[in-house]
């Protein structure tokens, strides 16, 4: 059982973008740092047992107006350097910070002008082994080593907009796109597994264990087998979109929130090499709001929300039941 806890105001509206939220934690500084997308700018928020105080992002460039950027996420990532970085996406290319959003290490935009009509954007960030990955408009993914040296990667099944990557163990990643696959692939061995159908798009998508996740704007869960490429399970979960996931492993939950304004914590399987099942344990609406953004933090035993339109990030606490009588 999770309860609401006192909301945290921020200086800026969240915009509405799936998975518009990332949080950092800091085990030696105490503190636990969010951060979202509101139009041409990135808000850090640091929260400590002391005080909290925000920063902002904004692209770094010159020559570009901060009117014609357009932030699309913002994510923390390991570098090869393992630090920590904090990664933007846009509509002219990516930019990489250090871990306070306050020094830019790294600049790519991309080459010539796109139309309207066939507009270019990153959208998509994950990380492992020390790489970054950045999906593309055009259905490829941008692979960032040493924050300099960048190889275009791209897989043959997939030719619409990426909206989500999430990186697994053994090598995996997988792309979503607005088409509605996932595929999941091994970046150097060039193999590729696409699962689902073209129809509806998946905006978000994770990794648990050999269990693929998609969160699709149907409002549906649906659940893959990655080793044995076979379908699972279809969960109605939501009425409206399924805007963003989240997983914790320790606590074996998996979170998602809808533009619906309703947010569930489902209960994952410890293995899954038997049957696979997978059960309901929390879900509430927050009143009046469109949910774009979810996030696990403190092992599992907290999470938080963002809305659309909305100053402020909206925390969750696991409480046991003697706590609540």
């Amino acid at each position: 059982m999770f309860l609401e806890q006192k909301p945290l105001t921020v200086r800026n509206t969240c915009s509405y973008l799936c998975n518009n939220l990332d949080i950092l934690e800091h085990d030696e500084e105490h503190t636990t740092t969010f951060t979202f997308v509101h139009l041409s700018i990135v808000e850090v928020e640091h929260l400590s047992m002391q005080h909290s105080h925000s920063i902002i992002a904004s692209w770094m460039s010159e020559g570009v107006p901060d009117n014609t950027v357009n932030i699309t996420q913002a994510k923390w990532c390991s570098s090869s350097e393992d630090k920590i970085v904090l990664v933007l996406t846009s509509n002219i290319g990516f930019q990489i910070f250090d871990r306070t959003g306050s020094k830019e290490l790294m600049t790519h935009h991309f080459v010539g002008e796109s139309t309207e009509a066939d507009a270019t954007f990153c959208k998509g960030i994950s990380y492992n082994q020390k790489k970054i990955y950045i999906g593309t408009s055009e259905g490829g993914v941008i692979v960032v080593e040493q924050l300099s040296e960048i190889l275009d990667l791209k897989n043959p099944l997939q030719t619409s907009a990426i909206t989500d990557l999430c990186c697994g163990g053994e090598g995996h990643m997988v792309a979503a796109d607005e088409a509605g696959l996932m595929v999941v692939w091994t970046p150097e061995h060039h193999e590729y597994i696409a699962f689902g159908r073209k129809g509806v798009p998946c905006l978000s998508v994770k990794i648990y264990k050999d269990l693929l996740i998609g969160g699709f704007a149907s409002g549906h869960l649906k659940i893959y087998s990655i080793s044995k490429s076979t379908f699972l399970i279809d969960i109605a979960a939501h009425a409206q979109s399924v805007m963003t996931m989240d997983v914790t492993v320790p606590e074996n939950l998996l979170l998602s929130a809808s533009e619906d304004g309703t947010v569930a914590v489902w209960q994952l399987p410890k293995e899954t090499d038997s049957k696979v099942l997978i059960s309901n344990v929390f879900s509430c609406g927050v009143s009046d709001k469109q949910l774009c953004g979810g996030h696990f933090y403190e092992k599992g035993t907290k999470f938080a929300v963002t809305a659309y339109d909305w100053n402020e990030i909206i925390p969750f606490k696991k409480i046991s039941q003697a706590e609540l009588e």
